[in-house]
């Protein structure tokens, strides 16, 4: 895979608003196939994301979803960031390996 990848599409990137605003129309009335054309979404993503708000589920974007999995706390890792920068400045760094 190339170091710097750069995706050239924009498909899969559907805004967390238009989402939300996509769902309060199928739920209000408005067909799912007519809501997905309008705001343009794919009809699957909005039928899922439909499916989720009817169960009471909040609806997440992807960063939200990884926090679930995060092993440190926010200042844990600036904590360990400064640590590891500290250490290579004063001629001690430290490889991949030994961080993990």
């Amino acid at each position: 895979m190339v170091r710097t990848y750069k995706k050239k599409t924009t498909r899969g990137q559907v805004s967390t608003s238009a989402r939300q605003e996509a769902v309060d129309a199928v739920l209000k009335g408005c067909s799912l196939r007519k809501a997905a054309e309008s705001f343009q979404i794919p009809k699957e993503t909005l039928r899922r994301a439909v499916e989720k708000s009817r169960k009471g589920k909040e609806l997440k974007s992807f960063s939200d979803s990884c926090k679930t999995r995060q092993v440190f706390s926010e200042e844990e890792e600036l904590e360990l960031t400064e640590y590891v920068l500290k250490a290579s400045r004063i001629g001690f760094p430290l490889d991949s390996k030994t961080i993990k």
